[in-house]
């Protein structure tokens, strides 16, 4: 039985364990230069077409766009689509969570957009990288390259939040590795106890 459940939850145990890691570099400020040198990187680019972009690639990981991106996906399967919409919810509930425990304020870049409340994590990319995660999950059987495009999506947007000043690359990383974790929990939960989806 014990072995049974290390074998479904292997994938959560090492994503989990990684994001332990992270968290203890991280409140060690083992990324404060690491932070700078991204930005200073990404930044390099700027141009205007470029942070025209960003500005508007950087939407599909918002609240409205993400809601959009939910409502088609419930168009398209009103079954998979509510699934999906209900654990977006709930990820953007624990970002907010996580937020005002840590209380990171936001970086003193050059804002490009205006954006409130706390830094770490990212919630658009903690909210991306499960609704694209979902997606991807759901198309990989029978659609193996949309599924693998899907996850380019919420690293993209990941991009955008660091260029456009709004996010550390250090909240970029903890957004993807909380959802990483809540997905690698979720997915295999349900497999084993046969949640279908048809």
């Amino acid at each position: 039985m014990v072995l049974e459940w290390i074998k479904t939850y292997k994938y959560s145990f090492i994503a989990c364990f990684i994001l332990f890691v992270y968290l203890y570099l991280f409140f060690n400020g083992y990324f404060e230069s690491i932070d700078i040198i991204v930005y200073k990187w990404i930044h390099s680019y700027m141009s205007s077409s470029l942070t025209s972009f960003m500005i508007s690639f950087t939407f599909l990981g918002s609240v409205i766009g993400s809601i959009i991106i939910c409502i088609i996906c419930i168009v398209i399967h009103i079954k998979k689509g509510l699934w999906i919409s209900l654990h977006v919810f709930i990820v953007a509930l624990i970002n907010v969570f996580i937020k005002n425990i840590v209380q990171r304020e936001r970086p003193s870049f050059i804002r490009l957009v205006i954006e409130k409340g706390y830094s770490f994590p990212s919630a658009h990319a903690m909210a991306s990288f499960t609704l694209f995660g979902f997606i991807s999950y759901f198309l990989w059987k029978k659609y193996k390259y949309l599924s693998c495009l899907m996850m380019c999506f919420p690293f993209l947007i990941g991009i955008t939040r660091i260029y456009l000043g709004v996010h550390y690359f250090s909240d970029v990383i903890a957004g993807f590795l909380f959802a990483f974790v809540y997905l690698s929990i979720l997915i295999p939960m349900c497999q084993k106890h046969g949640f279908t989806f048809d």
